[in-house]
């Protein structure tokens, strides 16, 4: 047990060190930090969750008061139900965005922005083609 201990503190206060030109830099004369340079595939990114955010709206918003097919979002009377038709969509936006974005802040990166403009896009598009299906679709009276 103190053998493993001893391990552990050991890979511990090793790693403490590899890292310890990352918390405290040498600053010399000659050295000027770089501003950081935010790439455009990352504003896209940012623009394609409006755009996510939108389809789904849009499709929330053109089955309400229609039949709807699914049953898991219709009622008895095969009915477009608001709130759980809400929920679902909320659900599909928000765990697409909060997931993206925690992925994101986590690699401090931006090589995976390319990959999540497309999942957005992907994912907005169906909702507005939904969304111009059910405007085609006549209200229940």
């Amino acid at each position: 047990m103190k053998r493993t201990l001893g391990v552990c503190l050991l890979i511990f206060i090793s790693a403490l060190l590899s890292h310890a030109q990352e918390i405290m830099p040498i600053v010399t004369i000659a050295t000027v930090p770089e501003r950081p340079h935010t790439p455009a595939r990352h504003w896209a990114w940012i623009g394609s969750m409006g755009f996510l955010a939108a389809g789904q709206f849009m499709d929330y918003q053109s089955s309400l008061g229609k039949h709807e097919a699914n049953p898991v979002i219709g009622n008895q009377n095969g009915q477009f139900n608001a709130s759980r038709g809400l929920s679902l969509k909320l659900a599909i936006a928000g765990g697409a965005i909060g997931t993206q974005v925690l992925m994101h802040h986590f690699s401090r990166n931006h090589n995976s922005d390319v990959m999540f403009t497309g999942t957005n896009s992907v994912l907005g598009g169906i909702g507005l083609i939904t969304a111009i299906h059910n405007y085609g679709v006549p209200r229940v009276k």
